[in-house]
């Protein structure tokens, strides 16, 4: 099995290359942004970028090196010829332990790009207390009680969904009430303006925007203890 993963992984890598290769030579680009540079296709066109001698950015898409992702860990030991030609981070943390991997730097603090995008047509009501909800890919085993405890307490939640998982399609309908907004995308620096008094997740990278605004933030779950223990803002809870 491992020698078949392996042939079609190798079969997949070269497919992508010469798809690269003459794409890159007709258009000549002088830089080429990646996001998730470690996948097949994109080892691939990083590849195919430094035999063109094009350069080539990874944009930080989630979690990386200050949450030990192993993608962006022990860099140093990849042939270059794998490897962006820089990295642009959304946390200083980031930043330096990704630096720490190379002689020169390489990697560049640039904050996260999304939140200028972010855009809500929700109003937030005075008065009432809000918790920011930050979904991953799949919808955690303590959704259910999670949100019946907030409504059961007369919190309001927002839930920040995952664009690849619509939460909306998944929950039952007894939780479509006034104290649940959900929506892919919600503004962060607008809650500072809120009653926000917590911001909960389970391991997804939003939450490290969220501890610029002073919020508490909690992560629930093994994983979130393992992805955030560089980060001692952000309180560890199990299910």
């Amino acid at each position: 099995r491992r020698d078949s993963r392996y042939t079609k992984s190798l079969f997949a890598f070269i497919c992508y290359h010469k798809f690269f290769h003459l794409l890159l030579k007709r258009l000549r680009p002088r830089l080429v942004l990646t996001i998730n540079w470690y996948g097949i296709r994109g080892r691939a066109l990083i590849y195919t970028c430094r035999i063109l001698d094009i350069k080539t950015i990874d944009i930080q898409h989630g979690l990386a090196a200050s949450s030990h992702q192993r993608y962006y860990t022990k860099l140093n030991k990849i042939n270059d010829l794998y490897l962006p030609s820089a990295f642009f981070s959304w946390t200083k943390t980031d930043r330096d332990l990704l630096n720490k991997q190379f002689l020169t730097k390489r990697a560049y603090y640039i904050g996260n790009p999304s939140l200028l995008q972010e855009k809500s047509n929700f109003k937030f009501t005075e008065g009432i207390n809000y918790v920011l909800l930050i979904l991953s890919v799949d919808l955690p085993d303590w959704l259910d009680d999670f949100i019946l405890y907030l409504n059961q307490m007369n919190v309001s939640c927002l839930v920040k969904e995952h664009p690849v998982n619509k939460i909306k399609k998944n929950l039952p309908l007894y939780f479509y009430s006034n104290n649940l907004f959900i929506s892919e995308t919600l503004p962060i620096n607008s809650l500072l303006s809120t009653k926000c008094i917590g911001c909960v997740t389970e391991w997804r990278a939003g939450i490290l925007d969220v501890l610029n605004t002073g919020i508490k933030c909690y992560s629930i779950g093994e994983t979130g203890k393992s992805y955030f223990k560089l980060y001692s803002e952000i309180e560890k809870c199990l299910n």
